[in-house]
């Protein structure tokens, strides 16, 4: 029997779940029972709400079957194929719950978010109609979502004071089923459907709430063929979700308060970030179809407030530039003022230059009687800066070699140049050295600035005490976040160098990270002691896809120079099985990391390889030594020094 939800005032569950369901015949249980099991208690508290989209697999026989098994708790709709919102929308024809949940069929939730939400809620019922909670990956990523920066405790979020906060997922919330009155999920939207109806509903109070210790894992599939991974191969993506989803959500803030309100504005610049660095297919928009794009695009970033660009959390600073460049044409940079090492556009701060890491170094060499520093850098204005090393000893500048690096260069999708990239060389003699160094540029204006320096994280340096790393064990390199110290080694620096260290950590009150400071040096004599004594004659070698490429090609000739009779090869690939016919003396193949997360490696006897291995030859993972005394090889394509 279906019900009315608008004109309910009692409810015989707390929670009402909605699961649409189409070709998920493999998840779909897993999906039901993290419903089933949550601690809030299932039979006597939560209604599940199965709506077959149509699916062709053997989902049926699955709903059919939890249908049977628990008959007062689960109502089970079929419908012909219509999509998520509509099987959504049907779905809610049979609420029976005070609070609503959208579950995607292939995701789950933690055991104990029922029971926290519902007190949550209940606390809280009449300043919020959404409670939010973490969105987490599983599967093939192991992460959290990018927006998950606003979770820093259970609160409730006002909006009006912190607009950029944005939520946009449905299935990671629940809902006042009070609030939802006659609104329903846009049928016609393929994309954005989840944000156009949440943040109807919040628009009500402008509130809501979150927890930060609840989480919704969002499952990634091997082959990520959700309707989101390939959305922006679809034409729906470019013209149905800007009229249907952006501009729908800006007619809906004017005609209810007059204005757009910021938080729907900072949503708004979150969607046209991620868009603007799409590369559109030419298959996809044809004739004028890309410029009534763009025109769209440009308008909607035109009547933008500059604080909500500004302010945007997750965007870059050249692409917030950019933004402003559309706003203005290119004399915005005559409105910027440079004062107390930021840059402010009518007062508004756009950016703390000390934040902001205008040199990225990647490689310091001795060559002769000079240091060689290179770095890759990337200016913030759209004219040629001015770079320059300074050291604040005696004023000196050093000023370096610049070549274009096209690969570094970001183009928005309209062909515009967003970023551009350069490679830098800086020779500094040898004589020059116990100078501190900063990094300074010209903006437009003619202003110059001092910007933070940043180390690649694959500086190829010896690391010391973090911010102090070892060159050619003559010299010692200090650096701050503003700039950077080259001094000759003797055991008074060296000495000096760790005392100040140490002395920071415990002015600092950081015990934990002093010890390890004062550990450090024995555990790496120990480790290297370890590493001599149980060292085998182990090759590791890594391709992707497995067994080809760069590695492969010297794979063969090393088998035709018969190194495989001295050294144990070792392959590591995603799957081995796929290797089981191919009988090499000496060669094996194993899985690396495991399926289900990257960052951890798969089995004992594959972690125990890579720790004992003479050598590494890799071209895509980047497989860390883990040791000094191993030797690692990189075969990876191309240089970003082949324009230069």
């Amino acid at each position: 029997m279906k019900k009315n939800i608008s004109n309910k005032n009692t409810y015989k569950y707390k929670f009402s779940v909605i699961i649409p369901i189409y070709n998920v015949e493999k998840y779909l249980e897993e999906t039901i029972e993290s419903v089933i099991n949550q601690t809030i208690g299932f039979k006597k508290n939560i209604q599940i709400i199965l709506v077959n989209d149509g699916s062709p697999d053997n989902s049926e026989e699955i709903c059919l079957k939890y249908k049977e098994k628990y008959p007062n708790n689960i109502v089970y709709v079929k419908q012909e194929n219509a999509g998520v919102s509509a099987a959504r929308n049907n779905g809610m024809k049979y609420i029976e719950g005070k609070y609503v949940n959208f579950l995607d069929s292939d995701d789950k939730w933690g055991k104990r978010v029922f029971e926290k939400v519902w007190n949550f809620f209940e606390k809280n019922q009449n300043e919020i109609d959404v409670v939010g909670c973490r969105l987490k990956f599983f599967g093939i990523k192991n992460n959290y979502q990018v927006l998950d920066y606003k979770f820093d405790g259970n609160k409730i979020i006002d909006l009006k004071k912190d607009y950029n906060k944005i939520i946009l997922s449905a299935p990671s919330t629940f809902i006042a089923v009070s609030s939802l009155k006659k609104l329903q999920f846009d049928e016609k939207l393929k994309y954005g459907e989840d944000a156009v109806f949440i943040n109807k509903v919040i628009f009500a109070k402008k509130k809501y709430g979150i927890i930060s210790d609840c989480v919704y894992y969002y499952r990634k599939r091997e082959g990520e063929d959700s309707a989101v991974d390939t959305s922006t191969t679809k034409k729906d993506y470019y013209y149905e979700s800007i009229s249907n989803y952006l501009e729908e959500l800006i007619d809906f803030s004017n005609k209810r308060s007059g204005v757009v309100e910021k938080y729907i504005q900072a949503l708004i610049t979150y969607d046209l970030m991620w868009r603007l660095k799409v590369k559109i297919s030419n298959n996809i928009l044809i004739g004028d179809e890309k410029e009534i794009y763009f025109k769209k695009l440009k308008k909607i970033i035109k009547s933008l407030d500059d604080d909500v660009i500004i302010t945007q959390p997750l965007m870059s600073i050249y692409y917030k530039m950019y933004f402003l460049k559309i706003k203005y044409g290119k004399s915005y940079w005559d409105s910027l003022n440079v004062k107390n090492d930021s840059i402010y556009l009518d007062n508004a701060l756009c950016l703390n230059l000390k934040k902001f890491v205008g040199i990225v170094f990647n490689k310091i060499s001795v060559c002769d009687n000079n240091i060689i520093v290179h770095g890759v850098f990337n200016p913030i204005s759209d004219k040629n800066n001015e770079i320059y090393l300074k050291s604040l000893t005696n004023n000196k500048k050093i000023y370096p070699e610049i070549h274009r690096n096209k690969n570094a260069n970001q183009y928005s999708c309209m062909g515009d140049l967003v970023k551009e990239g350069y490679i830098v060389r800086f020779v500094i003699p040898i004589s020059e050295l116990n100078n501190e160094y900063v990094f300074c540029m010209t903006l437009n204006s003619g202003k110059k600035i001092t910007t933070a320096i940043s180390f690649s994280k694959n500086f190829d340096l010896s690391p010391n005490y973090d911010s102090y790393y070892i060159l050619n064990n003559k010299y010692i390199i200090h650096r701050t976040a503003i700039s950077m110290i080259i001094e000759k080694k003797n055991f008074l620096v060296y000495l000096k160098r760790v005392f100040l260290c140490l002395s920071s950590l415990l002015r600092k009150f950081k015990l934990k990270t002093f010890i390890k400071k004062i550990l450090k040096p024995i555990n790496l004599i120990i480790k290297d002691l370890d590493y001599k004594l149980k060292r085998k004659n182990i090759i590791i070698m890594e391709s992707n896809p497995d067994f080809s490429d760069n590695t492969k090609a010297l794979f063969d000739l090393m088998i035709k120079e018969k190194v495989n009779e001295k050294y144990k090869i070792i392959w590591f690939v995603n799957d081995e099985k796929k290797f089981e016919n191919i009988k090499i003396k000496n060669v094996e193949f194993i899985k690396f990391f495991d399926n289900n997360n990257s960052k951890f490696i798969a089995s004992k006897y594959a972690k125990e390889c890579h720790k004992y291995a003479k050598i590494i030859i890799d071209s895509n993972k980047y497989i860390k030594k883990e040791n000094k005394n191993q030797i690692r090889v990189h075969l990876n394509h191309g240089s970003p020094f082949k324009d230069a």
